[in-house]
């Protein structure tokens, strides 16, 4: 199996996303645009940080 060159790889971050007007989900999402020039190792604080986000967000829309 050949190893591909990054640039060649797929995206895993969309580069457009329509902004959803909930100003805390869109300032998460916004925070994944960067996020391909950090180090690999410093990516993943980046998603736990929306994952955080976009859950307490979607906890206060639904009463949970």
């Amino acid at each position: 199996m050949s190893e591909m060159p990054d640039e060649q790889l797929p995206l895993a971050v969309p580069t457009t996303w329509n902004p959803t007007g909930d100003v805390r989900v869109d300032s998460a999402v916004e925070l994944l645009s960067d996020i391909r020039d950090l180090p690999l190792h410093e990516q993943h604080a980046v998603y736990e940080d929306v994952h955080r986000r976009l859950q307490q967000a979607l906890a206060d829309a639904t009463g949970a």
